[in-house]
């Protein structure tokens, strides 16, 4: 924890809006994943924390909403939240995708491919091949609501 305050000869001093602007985030947030994946590494675990969107990583990846205090607290005692709910979802979609990019990847756009778009209500052209889930990804709403609802009825509709 940091203290916002300048700190003089003569003690805490005025705070310092300075750190109000948005422009350090982005420095800050590099900085943290920085120390975290030494930390990582020094407890011998090979995985990197990346401080960038998953758009800006370049990754297909819907990305989660946030739970916030109530929520996560109410998750990790075990009772099931919306918006936790929601965060399930968009992992089991994500998942899908990865799957069918894989199997795209091995010789052409098969069947959980298929279905996650038609899920989606994306019309796939004759001619898979030229067919890539960035688009399957563009087409899905901006808005954490409506992707959510998007991603739910898919899902349930998945799991019949």
């Amino acid at each position: 924890m940091l203290t916002t305050r300048a700190v003089g000869p003569a003690g805490f001093g005025g705070k310092v809006r300075d750190w109000n602007d948005r422009t350090h985030a982005e420095t800050w947030r590099a900085s943290w994943a920085d120390h975290a994946n030494r930390a990582l590494a020094n407890a011998g675990y090979q995985e990197e924390i990346d401080h960038r969107s998953y758009e800006r990583q370049g990754l297909e990846k819907t990305p989660g909403i946030h739970l916030g205090k109530s929520a996560c607290a109410m998750e990790t005692r075990g009772i099931e939240t919306e918006r936790g709910e929601q965060n399930r979802l968009i992992n089991r979609l994500n998942l899908e995708i990865q799957i069918s990019r894989t199997e795209l990847r091995n010789g052409g756009l098969t069947e959980p491919a298929r279905r996650v778009a038609d899920l989606l209500n994306i019309g796939l052209p004759d001619n898979a091949t030229s067919y890539t889930l960035r688009d399957i990804i563009e087409a899905l709403p901006k808005d954490s609501n409506s992707a959510w609802k998007l991603t739910s009825n898919a899902m349930s509709m998945m799991a019949d």
